[in-house]
This record gives structure tokens, C-alpha cells and sequence, in this order.
């Protein structure tokens, strides 16, 4: 984490590929364009168990940014604090196409779903997105395992 791009993509980019990313988290990366945690071009990409905390691009896609991709799935994912330079909060942008489908499944996006970006035609598939604030352990110390509430009492897993 903590990487500098100077085009897209400040913390993995893809480029008319596939790629699949579990258990990870992207974190404190800048981009001088789109996409300051992941940017996606033509490609698919699924994203599970991802947590995307405190990237920065200076157009669009704080979080993730997708042009022109077919279908990517987010599954069991966080985009929190994500911004653009001005630090409007920005998760998710995308530029997908007539055919594309953005899926997103049980998923925290600070925002929800109404606060993604996008232009061109496409569909949503939102089944289970939350829009509430993460209980992460210790974001300062980069601990962002979550907390477990259950009837009032903290359970903290590691």
C-alpha cells in the first residue's frame, strides 16, 4: 500500500485482463488520474473480501474506477474514505458500456449505491449493500479487521 501512480491506477491496474483479488486490503494509494485504489480497463475483474480504506484520485474513482469492463463482481467488500483530490468522497466510478452489469453483493460502500459515478449504459445488480460505517478495530494502526456487535457487547476478530 501507499503507492504513487502517475497515470491510473494507484494501487493495481488491469488492462484487458482478468483478474481476481480476495482477503486484501488496498489502502492509502493516489492516482494523478482514475482509479486510486484499483482502475480496470476492458477487463473483468471480481473483487472478495477487499477492503478499499483512503485512496485518492484526482479525477474519478477515489475507491475504483472501471472503463469499459465487462461485468465485475464485488462480493463481501468495504469502500471507505475513498476521495477525489478535492476530497470529495468518491468510491466507485465507472464508464461500463451498453452490456455491462455491475454486480455488488453484500458490501459496505460508504454512500451506498446511489453515490456511484457512472456514465454510459448499465445495470446493477445490489444485493445486501450496506451504507453504514464500518466498526473496524483501529483504522489508525491499520488494523481493519471488523468489530462483532451482538447484543451490546464487542467482539473483536482477528
Amino acid at each position: 500500500y501507499s503507492n504513487i501512480s502517475y497515470t491510473d491506477g494507484g494501487g493495481l491496474h488491469f488492462h484487458n485482463s482478468i483478474g481476481q483479488i480476495t482477503k486484501t486490503s488496498i489502502m492509502n494509494n493516489n492516482a494523478s488520474t482514475r482509479g486510486g485504489g484499483i482502475y480496470s480497463s476492458t477487463s473483468s475483474i471480481h473483487l472478495d473480501r477487499v477492503n478499499l480504506y483512503n485512496n485518492t484520485a484526482l479525477d474519478v474513482g477515489g475507491g475504483l474506477a472501471m472503463i469499459h469492463s465487462s461485468s465485475p463482481t464485488i462480493v463481501n467488500s468495504i469502500f471507505y474514505e475513498n476521495k477525489k483530490s478535492d476530497n470529495e468522497l468518491n468510491q466507485i466510478f465507472t464508464e461500463l458500456g451498453d452490456d455491462s452489469e455491475l454486480s455488488i453483493q453484500y458490501s459496505t460502500i460508504q454512500g451506498g449505491v446511489g453515490d456511484i459515478v457512472s456514465y454510459g449504459g448499465w445495470s446493477i445488480s445490489d444485493q445486501g449493500v450496506n451504507r453504514s460505517e464500518p466498526r473496524f478495530i483501529s483504522p489508525e494502526t491499520n488494523n481493519f479487521n471488523l468489530i462483532l456487535s451482538f447484543l451490546n457487547c464487542d467482539f473483536r476478530y482477528t
